[in-house]
């Protein structure tokens, strides 16, 4: 990541200079993530993936779910790495073209999301 600017506790990097630049921010309070659903994802060369993990490896940053190639039947296969932030929040880096693939717009997305949270609630109660 190249570094921009940094005005502490904020600081501007980019690592992929036509998309676009990260914005990090130090927080001092806890965030509460209340009822939020999903994690951060960011989408990269697929090319890319496996030095990302060896990356992190080399870091001693603690990988959730090591390279792999989910399928999706019907869909695009995507490759995926999952990454633990220092408060053991997910960050997912996922093939960007495999991942634009999938992001297409689905109608029965909100029915179909509200059906696995309702699950995901429901298997909460039962820990």
């Amino acid at each position: 990541m190249r570094h921009i600017q940094c005005n502490n506790p904020t600081a501007a990097e980019s690592r992929w200079p036509r998309n676009g630049q990260m914005l990090r921010t130090q927080q001092r309070e806890p965030i509460n993530h209340a009822t939020g659903y999903g994690r951060i994802a960011f989408a990269v060369p697929t090319s890319e993936l496996k030095s990302y993990q060896e990356n992190a490896l080399n870091n001693q940053y603690k990988i959730l779910t090591p390279f792999v190639t989910l399928d999706t039947p019907g869909k695009a296969s995507v490759s995926v790495v999952i990454f633990a932030d220092p408060d053991g929040h997910e960050i997912c880096f996922v093939g960007d073209k495999e991942f634009r693939e999938l992001s297409q717009f689905d109608p029965s997305s909100e029915k179909q999301l509200d059906k696995y949270i309702v699950k995901d609630e429901a298997r909460k109660l039962k820990h």
